[in-house]
């Protein structure tokens, strides 16, 4: 089941991630943390997962505060070794695997687990 108490934002052009928290019948600003050309975002449980197409890897934040806990991936083809060109977009799966998309080579699906590896 999804929570939408908290809504996150890539914001491409300004470079960054943007957190609203949802208090009464409103979303109010919680955090924006800087991300070079942030792209796609998604939430699983409590970390927050966000392309940047300039550096070509996945940020990991922290959803309560938006502190950066770890990052992966590297420039190139090789979507196994979780090397990416264009990582557009990012999807949870049944609040389990991680689903990236790639707009050259493909996608890559991954666990949570594999972020918390690399910084």
């Amino acid at each position: 089941m999804s929570d939408e108490s908290w809504l996150v934002s890539a914001n491409f052009d300004g470079s960054s991630a943007t957190a609203f928290t949802l208090v009464g019948d409103r979303y109010v600003w919680k955090w924006t943390t800087q991300i070079p050309s942030a792209h796609g975002v998604a939430i699983l449980g409590d970390l927050v997962f966000v392309s940047s197409l300039q550096l070509r890897k996945i940020i990991v934040l922290s959803l309560n505060d938006g502190q950066e806990i770890g990052s992966f991936g590297q420039p190139g083809w090789n979507t196994s070794c979780l090397d990416f060109l264009w990582p557009t977009d990012i999807h949870t799966a049944d609040n389990n695997p991680i689903v990236i998309t790639d707009a050259i080579p493909g996608v890559f699906i991954g666990s949570p687990s594999t972020a918390r590896s690399e910084s």
